[in-house]
């Protein structure tokens, strides 16, 4: 046998080897731009919490453009056609990805071919806007129907609040059904708005951490993946803190000695404290202006502020609400007393955390030596108020 033939046959296998293991990390992106002006369009490489560019290229004059580079396990791009648009892209090792562009003037839109995983996320991201446009459309009409004082403002409020849950079932649906796709990473942090994500429950937690437990099993070294495993970590913590918080205030043998403050903008511009408010007894309750469910709730409240207001009995009212306009003609509207603050932050909002709030309307009976009841409705709270504002 030839040793120099031999290793001359070891050193092509080597390369050919190598070559392979080379050419299935490289991704390949061919584009083509309808009515493209030509100038640079930028691919940036995002992992939920930091954005960079890592690319840009430029348009020809026939409205192609082309990408290549090395992806080793699915990470989450975003192709910049211009400042105001721009694409999801999922990508895995491998991949050849074929992209058809439409952007004029007053529309955008495309196709993509060859990624499997951004396929599914500009399906996702189709369902989230049909259901945004919709929610939109629902709004509008539910401030005419106020301004009108049409008898349907309560069913549209209801069928905006079911669009929601609609576009939470589906979502859900998609990840149960994708666990091992990095797509379902997408569906998680999609949101409605600024303030409000599509998976806004306390249960949702479930969900990050099925995914987490699931992707991180399959793709280990994937920065979305390593991400998405940080908030598991991150809101597990946050839920045990909070489970042991609500035990103390729930607890019927705890002698709590203060209530954590609150100091919030109010209608009129001014901040109000939680405890500037508190005389003999004060109703802490979280709400939405858009929430049916809610508004009954504030009527009902309002009626016990009458009641019982020259007792020493007052409402500190908090919207979680992302329209401080809207909210304020809410208020006026609804004819609603007491002290009304805001806060913008949605579901991230600090006051929820502070109190757990689990879900809307919900509320707390405060005294000057601290929590009293949480989350009393109907006879129950009026019975409480009344014993307390007796003592």
């Amino acid at each position: 046998m030839n040793p120099i033939k031999n290793s001359s046959i070891a050193i092509i296998i080597t390369f050919l080897v190598l070559s392979a293991c080379n050419t299935s990390h490289k991704v390949k992106i061919n584009g083509n731009i309808s009515e493209a002006i030509p100038g640079k369009i930028y691919l940036t490489e995002y992992n939920l919490t930091h954005e960079k560019v890592i690319d840009s290229t430029e348009i020809s004059q026939k409205g192609k453009f082309a990408f290549r580079l090395k992806v080793f396990q699915p990470q989450l791009f975003k192709l910049y056609v211009n400042r105001d648009n721009y694409i999801w892209l999922l990508l895995s090792p491998g991949e050849m990805v074929q992209l058809s562009i439409l952007a004029k003037k007053d529309t955008f839109s495309y196709t993509v071919s060859g990624s499997a995983y951004s396929e599914q996320v500009k399906m996702l991201n189709d369902t989230l806007e049909a259901t945004q446009k919709k929610l939109g459309q629902l709004k509008n009409q539910y401030i005419l129907a106020l301004l009108k004082n049409d008898k349907n403002a309560e069913e549209i409020a209801k069928q905006y609040q079911q669009t929601i849950e609609k576009q939470r079932k589906f979502s859900i649906g998609f990840i149960i059904n994708n666990l091992h796709s990095p797509a379902s990473i997408v569906a998680l942090y999609q949101q409605f708005n600024d303030s409000l994500y599509v998976f806004h429950k306390t249960t949702d937690l479930q969900y990050v951490k099925l995914l987490a437990d699931t992707l991180s099993k399959y793709y280990p070294q994937s920065n979305i993946v390593k991400v998405l495993c940080n908030e598991r970590n991150k809101l597990m913590e946050q839920y045990q803190q909070v489970r042991k918080q609500y035990s103390i205030l729930s607890s019927t043998k705890a002698e709590i000695k203060a209530f954590p403050e609150l100091k919030l903008p109010s209608i009129s511009g001014d901040t109000v404290s939680l405890s500037s408010t508190v005389k003999k007894i004060t109703l802490l309750t979280f709400w939405t202006p858009l929430d049916p469910d809610c508004r009954v709730a504030m009527n009902t409240f309002a009626t016990l502020h009458a009641k019982y207001q020259n007792k020493g009995f007052e409402l500190y009212n908090v919207a979680i609400f992302d329209d401080a306009g809207y909210w304020k003609n809410m208020v006026k509207k609804l004819n609603l007393p007491g002290i009304h603050v805001i806060e913008l932050g949605g579901i991230n909002s600090a006051s929820l955390k502070i109190y757990n709030v689990q879900q809307l309307p919900a509320n707390v009976l405060i005294s000057k030596n601290g929590v009293i009841a949480i989350n009393l409705f109907g006879d129950r709270l009026e019975n409480e108020i009344r014993k307390n504002l007796i003592q």
